[in-house]
């Protein structure tokens, strides 16, 4: 299987990664790291934890890429 980034050091998306304090922010903030490393030209990498649950955190996520696409 050939990797995307063994085929171009370019990935033209926003990705928005959205956490929660009392839930998943070790993994998704580990995960943001990872990608944040690979220095993709064209990626636009947000991440953004919330001080809630995992549970209440996906109306703050769906308004903060709301805000990332439509600026």
């Amino acid at each position: 299987m050939t990797l995307w980034a063994d085929v171009t050091s370019q990935l033209p998306v926003n990705l928005i990664l959205t956490s929660a304090t009392a839930g998943n922010v070790f993994s998704v903030s580990g995960f943001y790291v990872f990608l944040s490393d690979r220095n993709y030209a064209d990626f636009n990498l947000v991440y953004r934890p919330y001080d809630t649950t995992h549970a209440e955190v996906y109306e703050l996520s769906f308004r903060a890429g709301l805000d990332l696409l439509f600026p």
